[in-house]
Order: structure tokens, then C-alpha cells, then sequence
């Protein structure tokens, strides 16, 4: 039976995040982060884009994506969004485990989703994944859906989760050797009667005030 590190807060009065931000909600998830020591003994499964992953990341990562869908469900009103969200989450997840950390089980990738009004009244949903990869420039990724780019291995996952999950991508920050933090957002809408609802992404993609 694997370690699921999970920690949520439900908030009924908005708590005040350190930039000044009302989070309305927040989750956090933890993947890997298991002992060095059982490294060997994890049952590996073939990975389509090279090497073997232990089926037990895969097995956290379903786990984490299926909570995080809860998480989303229960504060916002997904409609349309949901399969999309689903696969976005999926994408994201997948990244950590096998671009992040590499398939190594004993590092750490975390996800904190949380739900914040900012200083001006607007509502964000706000991803920010850790883990303790390198940090890569985002503009140098390149354009999978480019002629030259058809056969690559990269930029598949970060297409899905923007033209799936809405999400603009922040570029990546270092951790001061100990990772890498990217964040995604995209913006809520508050329809009648308190009700929220994901909203498209601006067009200009403007940086999002949630930092």
C-alpha cells in the first residue's frame, strides 16, 4: 500500500494568503517522496516516451488527479470543462513524474490548487507544481503542432493544458537548487446566486496578479 500525502483545507471564511489575497480554498497533494531504500523494489511499466516508470507513481498520480477533480467540483461549476479538466490534470501530473522527477520515486513533486480572490476582486484558480526538476525555458519548448515538430517527444503536454485546461503558463522559477515551481491559472467567473464557473482565458494572456 503506497503513502498518499494529502492535505485539504476548506475555508467557509476567506483566510488571507501572505500577498495580501483572500484563498477561498486550497488543496495540496504530494507524489513520490517515497523511501530510497524501496527503489528497486517498485514494479516497473514501460513508458511511451522511453524508459520505465514504477506503477506505483502512476498509481499515486491517478489518485492525486481524481482528488484534485473533487476538489474542483466541489467549489466550481465545471459544465463543459470537465473532461477537458480531467485531462489537463492529467498532463500536469504526468509531467512531474516523468519530465519533473524523472520516474525516481523517492523525489518529491507537489501540487497546490487553491481558489483566491485578488487585491482587485478577481477570482483565480491557481496551480502551482513543484517538483524538483531543472528549470527549463518555456519559450524554447517547441510548437508540436508545427510541421518540423510532428515527431517530437515534448510540448505535447504543455499544448493539452493550455488549449484543454485554459491555463496560461507562468515561466518556470528555481527553488535555489532544490526544484522548480510553474504556475498555471486561469480565471473564475461568479455567476448569480455565488455560483462559480471557470472562465476562458484572456486573450492577451496577461500575467495573472496571483503571486
Amino acid at each position: 500500500m503506497f503513502r498518499l500525502h494529502k492535505r485539504l483545507i476548506y475555508c467557509t471564511i476567506c483566510i488571507m494568503n501572505h500577498n495580501g489575497h483572500r484563498v477561498i480554498a486550497e488543496g495540496e497533494w504530494v507524489i513520490g517522496a517515497l523511501p530510497p531504500e524501496l527503489d528497486q523494489g517498485f514494479e516497473r511499466i514501460p513508458y511511451s516516451r522511453g524508459g520505465k516508470t514504477p506503477m506505483i507513481l502512476n498509481e499515486m498520480g491517478s489518485v492525486v488527479r481524481e482528488q484534485i477533480m473533487v476538489f474542483l467540483r466541489t467549489y466550481l461549476q465545471l459544465n463543459g470543462d470537465e473532461f477537458p479538466m480531467k485531462l489537463a490534470m492529467e498532463e500536469i501530473i504526468m509531467n512531474v513524474i516523468h519530465h519533473g522527477n524523472e520516474q525516481i520515486p523517492y523525489l518529491e513533486g507537489r501540487i497546490v490548487c487553491s481558489i483566491i480572490r485578488d487585491v482587485r476582486g478577481a477570482l483565480w484558480l491557481v496551480l502551482e507544481v513543484y517538483d524538483q526538476g531543472k528549470v527549463f525555458d518555456l519559450d524554447a519548448v517547441p510548437e508540436c503542432t508545427d510541421t518540423e515538430n510532428l515527431e517530437a517527444t515534448t510540448g505535447r503536454g504543455l499544448k493539452l493544458i493550455r488549449s484543454l485546461g485554459g491555463f496560461h503558463i507562468e515561466p518556470p522559477v528555481s527553488l535555489d537548487g532544490r526544484g522548480k515551481l510553474v504556475r498555471f491559472t486561469r480565471p473564475i467567473v461568479e455567476k448569480d446566486e455565488g455560483v462559480l464557473e471557470l472562465a476562458p482565458v484572456p486573450k492577451d494572456e496577461g500575467e495573472c496578479p496571483a503571486e
